[in-house]
Parts: structure tokens; sequence; C-alpha cells
């Protein structure tokens, strides 16, 4: 019997599921320098949610369609809430610590900036989510498969996706054009953002292409698998700056224990020499990667 879409579909989705459970149990294995920031953790929430999710869009064999309905809105809900959102909100936050600055703001304006903007994106996030659990179509097959057949009324969700990415661009763009002390200072910084921008231009190139072909063009089995690819392709985004932002931080942390253990050795340095090291690029590079670094816990 030849091989149908669905039988590929869950093949290609168990080999991601895979993948995404072995860098998950690393990530846990290494959870030590994985927790030591909230944008470090959010590594290991994404891979969990990621894993759920995957697991949750191979086809489940029964016949109960109340089953069947549970099942395709853990999917659903892994998608927005977890997996989109998440991504979302690791955007934002850069955004808001680079671009906007708001560490060195007062309490009660920094506030009011994470409110905002957490809120506006987060906003579309919602709607995606509302909207996915409430115009999916679960049906049972005639081979017994729980599968996913469909959407009533997709044009508010698709354009509500795209606008979501749009807007998640935008930030990206926004990060790699900043011109804040350690983008500039430090060169790994601007070069992680230009790759983030070219990265998510092409995601946002995708996502217009298969919201727009779900709008115009009826609905076809593959076309689910379209959903699969923005995800990891966010997720994949999310983890790489993740662990050059933490790579970055740790090749700091050293470099500076390094430093102070040396200057301990040697006593008090003349004020002359001080003045020569802190005019070495090299020095105020690594003491703005530590900072940097430690403005995302």
């Amino acid at each position: 019997m030849p091989r149908t879409f669905q039988d590929v579909n869950d093949i290609v989705h168990s080999w991601l599921l895979g993948a995404f459970c072995a860098y998950t149990v690393w990530v846990y294995a290494n959870r030590s320098l994985y927790g030591s920031a909230q944008l470090s953790r959010m590594t290991m929430i994404v891979s969990s949610a990621m894993v759920v999710r995957l697991l949750t869009t191979i086809r489940l064999e029964t016949t109960d369609a109340s089953l069947c309905h549970v099942w395709i809105l853990v999917r659903v809900i892994f998608s927005n809430f977890s997996v989109m959102g998440l991504n979302i909100y690791f955007v934002a936050e850069l955004f808001l610590n680079v671009v906007l600055a708001v560490k060195s703001k007062p309490s009660a304006e920094r506030r009011k900036w994470r409110y905002s903007i957490h809120g506006f994106t987060q906003a579309f996030n919602l709607a995606n989510g509302i909207q996915h659990a409430t115009n999916l179509i679960p049906v049972i097959t005639p081979a017994k498969f729980c599968a996913l057949t469909g959407r009533r009324d997709s044009q508010p969700l698709a354009w509500m996706i795209m606008t979501s990415f749009f807007i998640c661009l935008g930030m990206t763009i926004a990060l790699a054009l900043s011109k804040s002390m350690f983008s500039a200072t430090v060169p790994e910084f601007a070069r992680l953002f230009r790759i983030l921008t070219v990265s998510s231009g092409l995601l946002c190139v995708w996502v217009t292409y298969a919201q727009m072909d779900l709008i115009f063009l009826t609905w076809d089995d593959w076309k689910s698998f379209n959903t699969t690819i923005m995800l990891v392709w966010m997720s994949v985004n999310s983890i790489i700056a993740n662990n050059y932002l933490i790579g970055l931080r740790s090749r700091s942390s050293s470099a500076a224990n390094q430093s102070s253990g040396g200057s301990g050795g040697q006593g008090t340095s003349s004020g002359s020499q001080t003045k020569k090291d802190s005019s070495r690029p090299g020095v105020n590079a690594k003491h703005t990667a530590n900072n940097t670094g430690s403005s995302f816990a």
C-alpha cells in the first residue's frame, strides 16, 4: 500500500520529536547554565513545549470524537500559548532591553513599557489562539485516526498570524539597527541581530505565502505541515539566539574572573596602567558584554 501524506507527516514529526527530545534532555542536564537568567530559562520551556506540540501533531488512533477534539485542542494550546507566545515574548524582551533600554528607566516607566509592549504583542497571540480553538475541524478518518481537516473562516486568523510575525520582524530590525552602547562596542551582538533579521525576514515571507495560500486556495492535508515549519523555524531562531547570548555571557564572565584574579595577585596597579587598560577596546568590550549578559537575567 503506498504511503499517504499523513503517513509521511507522522514520520517527519517523529524525527523532529526525537531531535527536540534529545535537545530538551541536554538542556535539562545543563540546567545550571540555562537556569541562570530569565531568557535562558525560556530555552528549556520552549523546547519542552515543542516536544508536546510535535507529539500531538502525530495522528492519534481513536474512534472517540471527544478525545480527538481534546487532542487537537492541546495542540492548539501548545502551538499558540507556549511556542508562539514564548518566542514572541523573547523578541519583545530583547527589544525592550536593547532598543528601549528599559532597565535604565525608573521602575514605574519600566513597568509601563513592559505592559504596553508585551500586552500589544500577546494580544495578537491570544486572538490567534482563540480563533484556532474555535475554527478547527477535527474529524475521525475512515482509518480510525484523529485528524485535522481544515479551518472554518480562516481569513481573520491568517491576517492575525501574519501581523504577529511582521511585528516580530519590525522589532528584530530595530535590534539590528540599534545604536545602543553594547551593540556598537561588542561586534558579536550586532552580528547576532543581523542574522536574526535575515532569518526573521525569510520566515515572514514563508508565513505570508502559507497564510495567503489558506485564504485564496482550498484546504489540502499537506498544508497542516506549514504550521510545523513556522513553529520549528521561530523556535530554532530563539534557541540559537539564546545559546549565543549564553555563550557570550559565559566567556565574558570567565574573562572577568581571570582579570580579577590576575589583578588580585599583582596588587594595586598604578593610575597610569589603569588608564592604559581602560583605553583598550578589548577591555571595554569584555566589560560591556558582561553587563549585557546580566541585563537578560
